[in-house]
Protein backbone atom coordinates (compact mmCIF):
# COMPACT_ATOMS: atom_id res chain seq x y z
CA UNK A 1 0.00 0.00 0.00
CA UNK A 2 2.07 2.68 1.44
CA UNK A 3 3.17 4.66 -1.68
CA UNK A 4 0.79 3.44 -3.86
CA UNK A 5 -1.96 4.24 -1.65
CA UNK A 6 -1.46 8.10 -2.74
CA UNK A 7 -0.81 7.74 -6.11
CA UNK A 8 -4.30 5.80 -5.91
CA UNK A 9 -5.64 9.09 -3.93
CA UNK A 10 -4.40 11.25 -7.08
CA UNK A 11 -5.96 9.02 -9.68
CA UNK A 12 -9.08 9.39 -7.90
CA UNK A 13 -9.25 12.81 -7.34
CA UNK A 14 -8.10 13.28 -10.98
CA UNK A 15 -10.99 10.85 -11.77
CA UNK A 16 -13.78 13.12 -10.23
CA UNK A 17 -12.65 15.92 -11.94
CA UNK A 18 -12.88 15.16 -15.74
CA UNK A 19 -16.18 12.65 -14.79
CA UNK A 20 -18.04 15.43 -12.95
CA UNK A 21 -16.69 18.09 -15.78
CA UNK A 22 -18.05 15.33 -18.28
CA UNK A 23 -21.30 15.38 -16.86
CA UNK A 24 -21.73 18.98 -16.25
CA UNK A 25 -20.23 20.83 -19.76
CA UNK A 26 -21.01 17.91 -22.42
CA UNK A 27 -24.70 17.38 -21.58
CA UNK A 28 -27.16 19.18 -21.73
CA UNK A 29 -28.05 19.07 -18.49
CA UNK A 30 -28.80 22.83 -17.29
CA UNK A 31 -30.26 23.81 -20.24
CA UNK A 32 -32.82 20.75 -19.96
CA UNK A 33 -33.45 21.62 -16.85
CA UNK A 34 -33.86 25.17 -16.97
CA UNK A 35 -35.97 24.70 -20.14
CA UNK A 36 -34.38 27.43 -22.07
CA UNK A 37 -32.57 26.04 -25.43
CA UNK A 38 -30.04 28.25 -27.18
CA UNK A 39 -28.82 30.32 -23.93
CA UNK A 40 -25.43 30.22 -22.49
CA UNK A 41 -25.52 28.77 -18.86
CA UNK A 42 -21.72 28.65 -18.32
CA UNK A 43 -21.75 30.24 -15.01
CA UNK A 44 -24.24 27.61 -13.89
CA UNK A 45 -22.62 24.36 -15.03
CA UNK A 46 -19.93 25.85 -13.38
CA UNK A 47 -21.48 26.27 -10.05
CA UNK A 48 -23.16 22.69 -10.53
CA UNK A 49 -19.63 21.09 -11.43
CA UNK A 50 -18.28 22.88 -7.98
CA UNK A 51 -20.61 21.72 -5.99
CA UNK A 52 -21.13 18.41 -7.55
CA UNK A 53 -16.96 17.67 -7.37
CA UNK A 54 -17.00 18.64 -3.38
CA UNK A 55 -20.29 16.25 -2.81
CA UNK A 56 -18.31 13.34 -4.80
CA UNK A 57 -15.21 14.23 -2.09
CA UNK A 58 -17.30 14.62 1.13
CA UNK A 59 -18.62 11.43 -0.21
CA UNK A 60 -15.54 9.18 -0.47
CA UNK A 61 -14.55 11.06 2.64
CA UNK A 62 -17.20 9.77 4.74
CA UNK A 63 -16.50 6.14 2.86
CA UNK A 64 -13.43 6.56 3.67
CA UNK A 65 -14.19 7.09 8.00
CA UNK A 66 -16.69 4.37 7.78
CA UNK A 67 -14.36 1.75 5.96
CA UNK A 68 -11.54 -0.91 8.02
CA UNK A 69 -9.18 0.96 6.00
CA UNK A 70 -7.37 2.04 9.38
CA UNK A 71 -7.26 -1.02 10.82
CA UNK A 72 -4.94 -2.11 7.72
CA UNK A 73 -3.16 0.76 8.22
CA UNK A 74 -2.42 0.12 11.90
CA UNK A 75 -1.56 -3.45 10.86
CA UNK A 76 1.08 -2.43 8.17
CA UNK A 77 2.63 0.25 10.98
CA UNK A 78 2.94 -2.46 13.87
CA UNK A 79 4.84 -4.64 10.77
CA UNK A 80 6.94 -1.67 10.12
CA UNK A 81 7.75 -1.33 13.90
CA UNK A 82 8.55 -4.54 13.77
CA UNK A 83 11.17 -4.80 10.80
CA UNK A 84 13.01 -1.78 12.21
CA UNK A 85 13.58 -3.18 15.40
CA UNK A 86 14.35 -6.91 14.09
CA UNK A 87 17.14 -4.61 11.94
CA UNK A 88 18.11 -2.71 14.88
CA UNK A 89 18.61 -6.20 16.99
CA UNK A 90 19.96 -8.62 14.45
CA UNK A 91 22.08 -5.72 11.98
CA UNK A 92 22.95 -2.82 13.75
CA UNK A 93 23.61 -5.60 17.29
CA UNK A 94 21.55 -3.08 19.64
CA UNK A 95 21.54 -4.31 22.93
CA UNK A 96 18.13 -5.10 25.05
CA UNK A 97 17.38 -2.96 27.55
CA UNK A 98 17.85 -5.44 30.22
CA UNK A 99 21.44 -6.92 29.04
CA UNK A 100 22.61 -3.12 29.54
CA UNK A 101 24.12 -4.08 32.61
CA UNK A 102 25.73 -7.75 33.54
CA UNK A 103 23.79 -8.01 36.75
CA UNK A 104 25.83 -10.76 37.69
CA UNK A 105 29.46 -9.17 36.54
CA UNK A 106 30.89 -12.73 35.40
CA UNK A 107 31.03 -12.96 31.27
CA UNK A 108 28.57 -16.44 30.30
CA UNK A 109 27.93 -14.85 27.20
CA UNK A 110 24.52 -12.41 27.95
CA UNK A 111 26.26 -9.45 27.37
CA UNK A 112 25.92 -8.48 23.67
CA UNK A 113 29.34 -6.65 23.30
CA UNK A 114 30.89 -10.14 23.72
CA UNK A 115 31.81 -11.56 20.30
CA UNK A 116 30.40 -14.98 19.92
CA UNK A 117 33.53 -17.65 18.81
CA UNK A 118 32.59 -19.84 15.27
CA UNK A 119 34.24 -22.95 15.23
CA UNK A 120 34.60 -24.89 11.99
CA UNK A 121 35.80 -28.35 11.39
CA UNK A 122 37.06 -28.99 8.06
CA UNK A 123 37.69 -32.89 7.18
CA UNK A 124 39.46 -34.03 3.82
CA UNK A 125 37.40 -36.65 3.42
CA UNK A 126 33.30 -37.33 4.72
CA UNK A 127 33.45 -38.29 8.03
CA UNK A 128 31.44 -41.51 9.24
CA UNK A 129 28.34 -41.61 9.95
CA UNK A 130 26.89 -44.13 12.19
CA UNK A 131 23.75 -45.34 11.81
CA UNK A 132 21.45 -45.64 14.96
Amino acid sequence: IGVWETIFQIIIVFAVLTNVGIICFTESLVSDWVHEKGKNYYLLSLGIFIALQWLVFLVMYAMSLSSGGSAQRNAIEIQLARQEFIVSKLIDRTPDEDDAADPDGDEDGDDPSEEAQLQLLIYDEEPVQFAP
